[in-house]
């Protein structure tokens, strides 16, 4: 479960709201009905923060393996792992089929 006022978690819940208003951080994240740690219209997101890390490759399989076991069966929501590390870069890691149909999808408007 992720820490109260999470920063992580309000920076990509702010980022979001540029292109879904309603975005915002979880509601008693891991304890309630929604998924993850940010709730919007378009992904399923789980944040980490690495403050004793530089190096991104980080482990976070099973964070990523339970949120995606818990994604309805046939949605079109990507699951994506915000992951921020001791420097405070913010970086975004997500199926690359998922970023693909993203981005084909953005140039079609």
């Amino acid at each position: 479960m992720s820490e109260h006022n999470n920063q992580l978690e309000l920076y990509i819940a702010n980022k979001l709201k540029w292109i879904d208003p309603n975005a915002r951080p979880t509601r008693a994240s891991g304890a309630s009905t929604e998924l993850g740690d940010v709730y919007n219209t378009l992904f399923f997101v789980e944040c980490k923060q690495k403050r004793n890390k530089s190096n991104i490759i980080v482990d976070y399989k099973n964070e990523y393996l339970k949120l995606l076991e818990q994604t309805p069966i046939n949605t079109k929501k990507p699951v994506i792992v915000a992951t921020e590390n001791c420097e405070g870069r913010v970086f975004i890691t997500m199926e690359a089929e998922d970023f693909f149909r993203i981005v084909y999808k953005a140039e079609q408007n």
